[in-house]
């Protein structure tokens, strides 16, 4: 005797586990650039936020924050100059680099994903999120197109 069920069969249900496994594997590459690219940017707009701060700064004290400050005590000098609260971190949880001569220029540096000094990024190497974004001096140096 045969049972009628109502079920779906071991090869239906194998059926939909291979697409879903099909999907999962062209949409998760694409979600985690996304997300690379989404912490990139963010980064870039606080790298921006510093900047101006840091140029503020200048235009009250006439000369930048020293070289060699911390980006956390940088932050909190810069702050009283922003109208917003800055991260002293990129959003890979890796600190800030800053640097001056003191008179002329500044720079404030991100390693990237992977949060070593290294080479900087382009516009052609884009999708390369270890590689280092450069703010010098109100533009950004090395960055993708924006």
């Amino acid at each position: 005797m045969r049972a009628t069920g109502k079920g779906f069969t071991l090869v239906e249900l194998m059926i939909v586990i291979a697409i879903i496994g099909i999907l999962a594997a062209v949409a998760i590459p694409a979600m985690l650039t996304s997300l690379d690219k989404s912490k990139q940017r963010a980064s870039m707009a606080d790298m921006r936020m510093i900047g101006q701060g840091v140029q503020l700064y200048e235009l009250d004290h006439s000369n930048f924050v020293a070289a060699g400050t911390a980006t956390t005590a940088l932050v909190i000098l810069i702050e009283p100059f922003t109208m917003t609260v800055l991260r002293h971190e990129d959003h890979w949880s890796h600190a800030y680099q800053y640097n001056t001569d003191g008179t002329t220029w500044y720079s404030i540096e991100s390693y990237g994903r992977d949060g070593v000094d290294g080479l900087n990024i382009t516009p052609t190497t884009a999708f390369q999120f270890e590689l280092d974004l450069l703010y010098a001096t109100g533009q950004f140096l090395n960055a993708p197109i924006r």
